[in-house]
């Protein structure tokens, strides 16, 4: 409530200095019925509302509490757990606390309504409640005449005494305690924050019971004789409500200023409605000619019955929202807008009224831009100059057609490349780019005639060896996405590509005129120790070498492959997952190999990615597939005629105890139904 009450005086403030009027805000309060006698309240006492609007009810008689939605739909809140309840007062953090008369303790209740003891002792009668900024509570003891203070931990002390009673409590923004005292005296007290009592309101008061403040810092009272009591901050008293209660209780202010107050005697809740008068803050445009919509900005526009410019009624007039008016000038007048609702009018000064602009045009026009008073433009567009009239207002005088020809142009292009630079008419470029070479048309407009493309490309490179650093020869690659191809005979490749770009580089080789080249008796049996796990080959590329189909294992399947291929029956190797022909297998020659003993699947390609500069020494090893030992060399020739009839010799030289190699099967020349036998 403190911050609100801080809001709204800020507010207030500034509605003083605009307008300029008296700090004396013109309120007509209207008394109507909030909660009717028949929708569950019994004895009502303390009120107070959440964050969200809705107001909460002690029911003295009932022991209960009820909650009251904006719309004033009735529900029950607590049901147990109170005794006579009286005063209710939220904390910052939304909980609710009830003064128990009838218990001398002081309740806590949770926004879901669970219900428990905060002060069990300490207390007499316990009527008002209050919170101060620290967050301590005061309660106010009904019939024992002190205010005690209790701090967040629940521990009760005496803050205040002398009191005829002590009832209802309520902080002003400075944080003084004020206090009623419903029998005897009749009066208000007020206790500053270090205690000190001193006497408010000694006289116009009935038994003065609960207190409350509105935004302003009025303090309103309730009177035994069903009248409430306004007291302004000097402590005059005047009458606010006159009429229509039945003995009231509890007050509590809503978010927009109206009171509610709650009847003990009816078990009702009147609503106590306190238009406040407009204020302006601002208006656009602030000079207009009749017909134009002005906005106007400021507060409390609801319920607002007329706008005027200059005291000329505006044509017609919408209130948005609370804060936003928008209105139409008619005839109007220099001079205050001004903002009228029942609470009062609020006038800001300083609107122009205008008369209709005097106008006539030029044209002006020209190929490719126009230069028009210093300026220079290159697009079709209206230019409007404008003059201060002698009442402020700008008058139209010229409007300036500006017209921007642009001719289509007749073009042919051409492509240019290079590797690294371009040199195109004496410019050199590094980048790709695009040139436009212009000629004047006989109306002076730039045609474009001629579009060179210039595209930059970059090398990547690299050498093929086998794995003894043998260059090999009559290699082919490629790049994918591209038609960009290599075909070299000296052991390396070369690709020239576009600026930027990125790819994967592959290679493959299938032109072997001897086509075992390479491939022996002694790798076959090499292979089969191999696969029997007698004498593994010691590196990932004899490994791949030995996987002549390319499923990934070497196996007996590998070994008949290249008998066949021998035997002239095959004059390829296919691959058995790919469907490819070849003889050679090219891997990246940087590759680290995570398992040497197991080198799939085997990285056969070079990825690159965004190409902006050369790169080279991107090496590739060929692999001569059966080629185990790596005696593969292009300098030695070599004939069709290594492997037949080799068998019983190699089995002799590798196992001299008559342990057999694995036999080959008649199967050899059909090559059908091979059994893998792999390991």
């Amino acid at each position: 409530m403190k911050l609100m009450t801080n809001r709204l005086l800020k507010n207030a403030l500034l509605f003083f200095i605009i307008i300029g009027i008296s700090a004396t805000v013109v309120k007509a309060q209207t008394v109507t019925n909030f909660v009717s006698s028949n929708l569950g309240l019994s004895g009502p006492e303390g009120l107070a509302f959440d964050a969200s609007g809705n107001l909460y009810v002690a029911n003295y008689n009932s022991n209960t509490i009820s909650k009251v939605t904006p719309a004033g739909v009735v529900t029950t809140f607590v049901s147990t757990g109170l005794s006579q309840p009286t005063g209710l007062v939220f904390d910052a953090s939304g909980i609710l606390y009830v003064a128990n008369w009838g218990s001398n303790t002081i309740s806590k209740v949770t926004p879901s309504g669970v219900v428990s003891t905060f002060v069990s002792s300490g207390l007499f009668n316990p009527w008002g409640l209050a919170f101060d900024a620290s967050g301590n509570l005061y309660v106010g003891n009904n019939g024992y005449g002190v205010v005690s203070k209790v701090n967040p931990a629940g521990t009760v002390s005496t803050f205040a005494g002398t009191f005829a009673n002590g009832d209802g409590l309520a902080f002003d923004a400075s944080g003084n305690l004020y206090v009623a005292d419903a029998s005897g005296k009749s009066n208000i007290s007020k206790v500053t924050p270090s205690g000190i009592v001193s006497t408010f309101v000694s006289s116009g008061l009935a038994t003065p019971i609960f207190l409350a403040f509105d935004a302003s810092g009025n303090l309103y009272v309730n009177n035994g004789n069903s009248t409430i009591s306004k007291v302004n901050s000097t402590g005059v008293v005047s009458t606010f409500v006159s009429s229509g209660l039945n003995l009231p209780m509890g007050l509590a202010f809503d978010a927009s200023g109206n009171l509610y107050v709650a009847n003990y005697n009816n078990n009702t809740i009147s609503k106590v409605i306190i238009p406040i008068q407009p204020t302006i803050t601002s208006f656009t445009p602030a000079s207009a000619t009749s017909g134009t919509t002005i906005t106007i900005k400021g507060n409390y526009f609801t319920g607002t019955t007329s706008v005027s410019f200059g005291a000329v009624s505006a044509t017609s007039f919408s209130v948005v929202n609370d804060s936003t008016i928008t209105a139409v000038v008619g005839s109007g007048a220099s001079g205050s807008i001004s903002v009228t609702s029942p609470a009062g009018t609020a006038s800001l000064p300083g609107f122009v009224y205008c008369t209709a602009p005097v106008t006539n045009s030029i044209s002006l026009s020209s190929c490719n831009s126009v230069l028009y008073k210093g300026v220079t433009y290159y697009t079709s567009m209206v230019i409007r100059d404008t003059v201060k009239s002698m009442g402020g207002c700008d008058s139209i005088y010229n409007i300036a057609t500006l017209t921007v020809n642009k001719i289509t142009p007749v073009s042919q292009s051409s492509t240019l490349s290079a590797n690294d630079s371009l040199v195109y008419e004496g410019i050199k470029y590094y980048l790709p780019a695009v040139v436009s070479d212009t000629v004047k048309s006989v109306g002076g407009c730039d045609s474009i005639y001629h579009v060179v493309n210039i595209m930059i490309y970059k090398s990547f490179s690299g050498n093929i060896l086998s794995p003894k650093g043998i260059t090999v020869p009559y290699v082919n690659g490629y790049v994918s996405g591209s038609t960009n191809q290599s075909n070299t005979g000296n052991g390396a490749y070369l690709f020239n590509l576009p600026y930027s770009s990125s790819g994967t580089v592959k290679l493959y080789k299938n032109n072997d005129v001897n086509k075992v080249n390479g491939v022996t008796a002694l790798d076959v049996a090499l292979i089969q120790t191999h696969i029997l796990h007698k004498t593994l080959l010691n590196s990932p590329y004899k490994i791949i070498a030995a996987d002549v189909d390319g499923d990934g294992d070497v196996s007996v399947l590998d070994m008949i492959l290249i008998k066949r291929l021998d035997l002239g029956l095959d004059t390829t190797l296919k691959n058995s997952q790919t469907g490819e022909n070849r003889l050679w297998v090219f891997v990246d020659g940087s590759y680290t190999y995570p398992d040497t003993t197991n080198p799939f699947p085997i990285k056969n390609y070079i990825n690159f990615s965004g190409l902006t500069s050369n790169i080279n020494n991107q090496s590739f090893i060929g692999i001569k597939l059966g080629d185990v030992n790596w005696d593969w060399n292009p300098a030695i020739p070599r004939t069709n005629n290594n492997l037949i009839n080799t068998n019983r010799a190699l089995n002799n030289i590798l196992y001299p105890n008559n342990n057999p190699l694995i036999p080959m099967s008649k199967k050899l020349q059909s090559g059908a139904n091979l059994s893998s036998n792999k390991y």
